[in-house]
């Protein structure tokens, strides 16, 4: 059970990996600041140069949404795929 966990976990890293890849810089950086870092809206702002928290609001919208998109995507080219190789540019290779 153990071993099955850990790769499990390995594979859902790398899931996000690739997925968080796909974001714009921005996307990126505001969602890893906010979700994993725990920064609020406000430092956020400041940080990115924002003239208003709704631009950032906006930003973690769209980014979240995009993430949701993209994961959902690769999974489904994960099961399709019974070997798969990434290539240096996170790109699955058939």
């Amino acid at each position: 059970p153990d071993l099955y966990n850990h790769s499990e976990m390995n594979e859902t890293r790398e899931l996000i990996s690739i997925a968080l890849g796909k974001l714009s810089d921005k996307e990126r950086i505001a969602i890893l600041l906010f979700e994993i870092e725990g920064f609020s809206i406000e430092e956020i702002t400041e940080l990115q140069n924002e003239k208003s928290q709704s631009a950032v609001k906006s930003r973690l919208s769209r980014a979240r949404n995009k993430l949701k998109d993209i994961i959902l995507k690769l999974e489904m080219d994960f099961e399709r795929a019974d070997n798969f190789v990434l290539s240096k540019d996170n790109e699955i290779i058939y």
